[in-house]
């Protein structure tokens, strides 16, 4: 089956604005990083080594706001673990 053109436009602009979204919530997490890990209690070492990185990669995310889509997954799984964490024990 084929898509007629406004289908095709249509999806690829979806497409483009589900991108946008997402390039923005990794530059949100990557400019709050820092914040987010001192609230938490958790070091630049131990969240590179709980996403299997080093500590300069964390480093580097956080002063210069790049992270690669995985970094961003592996990161946002370790910082809602940690807040559940956080929630459970901190009462």
């Amino acid at each position: 089956m084929r898509l007629g053109p406004d289908i095709q436009i249509s999806r690829a602009s979806e497409i483009a604005s589900n991108n946008k979204k997402v390039l923005s919530s990794i530059e949100n997490l990557s400019k709050n990083l820092r914040a987010i890990r001192a609230i938490l209690e958790l070091s630049c070492e131990d969240l590179a080594k709980y996403i299997g990185t080093t500590k300069q990669t964390i480093s580097n995310i956080e002063r210069k706001s790049k992270m690669s889509n995985c970094q961003y997954i592996a990161i946002r799984k370790i910082l809602k673990r940690r807040i559940k964490y956080c929630k459970l024990y901190r009462r």
